[in-house]
C-alpha cells in the first residue's frame, strides 16, 4: 500500500505556492535551481537528462526545422509561462518574431514537445496545462515505447483528443509528414 504524505488534505492545504514573479527572483538571484519548473506554483525539480533523451531532442528539433510555416520560431529547452506554471518543455514552436521574446517568455505555442525517457506519468500531467494555454498540439515522445502521444483540440478540461502513432508511422505536422524513425 503506497501512501503519500501530499495525498493528506491536511498537509498539501498547507503547501507554500509562489507566484510566478517570486519564483522567477530566486532563480535569478541563484537561490533556486535553474533545473525546476514551476508547476501551479509549486517547484518541481526537472530529471537529470540522458545522453538518449538529448539525442532525441536534438533529432526532433532538426526534423521539425524545415516543417516550421513561415513567421513561427523552433525554440529548444526555452521556458512557456503559463498563469501560475513556468514550464520548461523540450521543443515548442512559437509565433514570431524572436524580438518578442527578449523580455518575455512565450504564453502559448502552436506546438509543445516532450520527450519522454522516465518521466511520461509527469508529461501527460503537463498536457492539461499546455491545454489550458490553447496550444493547439501537444506531443509526448516515448522513447522506451517508442509512439508518439498526439494530443489536439485544447479545452480548460484538457485535451479533448489524443491518439498514439508508432515511431514507424509518419506523423503529419503544419501538413508535412516527420518521419521519427529516422531517429532510432
Amino acid at each position: 500500500m503506497r501512501s503519500l504524505v501530499l495525498d493528506y488534505p491536511a498537509v498539501s492545504e498547507r503547501l507554500y505556492r509562489m507566484s510566478l514573479e517570486e519564483y522567477r527572483h530566486l532563480v535569478s538571484a541563484g537561490l533556486l535551481s535553474e533545473a525546476t519548473e514551476l508547476i501551479e506554483g509549486l517547484v518541481v525539480e526537472q530529471m537529470t537528462k540522458s545522453p538518449d533523451h538529448n539525442y532525441f531532442v536534438t533529432g526532433i528539433y532538426e526534423l521539425l526545422r524545415p516543417c516550421i510555416p513561415l513567421g513561427t520560431l523552433i525554440l529548444r529547452e526555452n521556458s512557456l509561462s503559463a498563469g501560475d506554471s513556468e514550464l520548461e518543455p523540450d521543443i515548442m514552436v512559437v509565433a514570431g518574431p524572436l524580438s518578442r521574446y527578449r523580455s518575455e517568455n512565450p504564453e502559448t505555442a502552436l506546438l509543445v514537445v516532450e520527450v519522454s525517457r522516465g518521466s511520461l506519468q509527469f508529461d501527460r500531467v503537463k498536457a492539461n496545462l499546455y491545454a489550458r494555454q490553447q496550444i493547439p498540439e501537444y506531443w509526448i515522445i516515448d522513447i522506451e515505447g517508442q509512439q508518439i502521444e498526439i494530443f489536439g483540440q485544447p479545452s480548460a478540461a484538457g485535451y479533448q483528443a489524443q491518439r498514439i502513432s508508432p515511431f514507424a508511422s509518419p506523423v503529419l505536422v503544419f501538413g508535412h509528414p516527420l518521419q521519427i524513425s529516422e531517429l532510432l
